[in-house]
């Protein structure tokens, strides 16, 4: 009687699997991390750049609206928040076009609906606000994060436009 040998299955071995696994999880280690710093440079140039848009928008209204921009902001609404005071075009200038963070001292925390700066004594709308859904806000001035510890960037400027009677806009929409 002939004994005939089983069929030979073709297949991977156990340590090539092994192998090709370990390779693959070196490989994702190694750019796991480039993948991320990556992430957080563009959150950084994006958050200066928004509050560059915001610097610029301000110059181009006070060129010819000398004086109108409200020097302070003011809470209402459950605003938490910590930020600098003084002459406003400085503030924004120095502070959210250079990208603060939270370790300088400026947070935005907490939930908001109605904290806004408006120009005191002008008919014209001059107001920065975080809005909920009201049309009046002209200025979105949004926290990275509702937790405060640990932000990224604690400003984030979303839209910015300033609206008066010759209708300055920057990255807003006409209300």
């Amino acid at each position: 009687m002939k004994h005939t040998a089983p069929p030979h299955t073709a297949g991977f071995t156990l340590i090539e699997l092994l192998v090709v696994i370990s390779i693959v999880v070196i490989l994702a280690a190694v750019m796991i991390p480039a993948v991320n710093g990556a992430r957080r440079t563009a959150q950084v140039k994006a958050s200066q750049q928004y509050g560059n848009n915001v610097y610029l928008a301000v110059n181009s209204f006070l060129s010819t609206r000398p004086g109108l921009l409200a020097s302070t902001l003011v809470s209402a609404g459950g605003w938490n928040a910590s930020v600098p005071t003084g002459d406003a075009p400085a503030s924004i200038s120095s502070q959210l076009s250079g990208g603060k963070n939270c370790a300088d001292g400026y947070t935005l925390t907490g939930e908001a609906s109605a904290p806004v700066v408006t120009t005191p004594g002008s008919a014209e709308t001059n107001t920065i606000g975080w809005p909920r859904g009201d049309a009046n806000f002209r200025c979105v001035i949004v926290p990275a994060s509702t937790s405060g510890a640990g932000n990224l960037y604690a400003v984030r400027i979303y839209t910015w436009s300033m609206y008066d009677k010759n209708q300055y806009f920057i990255n807003g929409r006409q209300p």
